[in-house]
């Protein structure tokens, strides 16, 4: 699935690391990341760097790989 802003001239209400797909996404990418951190010693430390990387609903954020430009587009689902 993939969305976008047909109005491209527009300054959005509210920036984008508030909209919810994207913030539905960013959640979605920082589980992922810390599910990955195993069980080892250095789990805190892995979490932790998931949270400060991820940033979800802060500026700073990375952008959604699902948004795209023209609605041909095909979105990006390889973001890390």
């Amino acid at each position: 699935m993939s969305w976008m802003c047909s109005c491209q001239n527009q300054v959005p209400n509210v920036p984008p690391h508030h909209w919810p797909i994207a913030l539905a996404e960013c959640n979605g990418r920082e589980a992922s990341c810390k599910e990955g951190c195993g069980f080892d010693s250095t789990k805190t430390i892995c979490i932790h760097a998931c949270y400060k990387y991820f940033k979800c609903d802060k500026a700073g954020s990375p952008s959604s790989g699902l948004r795209v430009e023209n609605e041909q587009d095909e979105p990006n689902y390889n973001i890390n």
